[in-house]
């Protein structure tokens, strides 16, 4: 009786399967000698996700507005998700059109032009805190986060001190009157 060809997907030694993505079916591996580990070599390579083709979103938003269709049913037709679906159809209603919008590139700085001259005088002028320069920015109309004022105040070298370390007066008392040590 001739032997069966050697599987790629099976080692029938130890019975193990070495597709990453599946279950060993046929040994328990719960025990510590047989516990199986991720080596790492089955790890699909990572990389940004890119958007769907335009001939496919064309498709399906044709499937729905011009078949009648149901974004669930295109869904399935297609094989992409409900959610996916909903979203192509609604941009189509609301842009014209159900090509992707920009992945990635440079985001512009939110404080610039006489925004941020004003908080570069209003840091010198007086006291601030980051969260009231946030609300102060906020009544002058630019809405801007917490971290946003942070990387400006940091990336423009403002800093406020509330106060400066000095020694302590050693002709002074250290504790208020009535006060107790400890």
């Amino acid at each position: 009786m001739p032997r069966p060809a050697p599987s790629t997907t099976v080692l029938s030694r130890v019975g193990l399967e070495r597709d990453c993505f599946s279950r060993n079916r046929n040994r328990d591996s719960l025990s510590g000698a047989n516990q199986i580990h991720h080596s790492g070599r089955c790890r699909r390579p990572v990389w940004m996700a890119k958007p769907f083709s335009d001939d496919l979103r064309e498709r399906v938003v044709g499937a729905v507005t011009r078949e009648g269709l149901s974004c669930r049913a295109a869904a399935k037709r297609f094989g992409i998700g409900i959610s996916t679906a909903i979203d192509w159809v609604r941009r189509l209603r609301e842009t014209g059109s159900a090509a992707p919008g920009q992945m990635g590139g440079h985001k512009p700085r939110a404080i610039s032009g006489k925004h941020r001259v004003w908080l570069i005088d209003r840091c010198h002028m007086q006291a601030f805190t980051l969260r009231g320069l946030v609300a102060e920015l906020g009544e002058r109309g630019l809405k801007v986060d917490y971290s946003a004022v942070r990387t400006f105040v940091h990336e423009e070298g403002l800093s406020y001190k509330k106060r400066r370390w000095s020694p302590a007066s050693a002709s002074g008392p250290m504790l208020p009157p009535g006060g107790r040590a400890g």
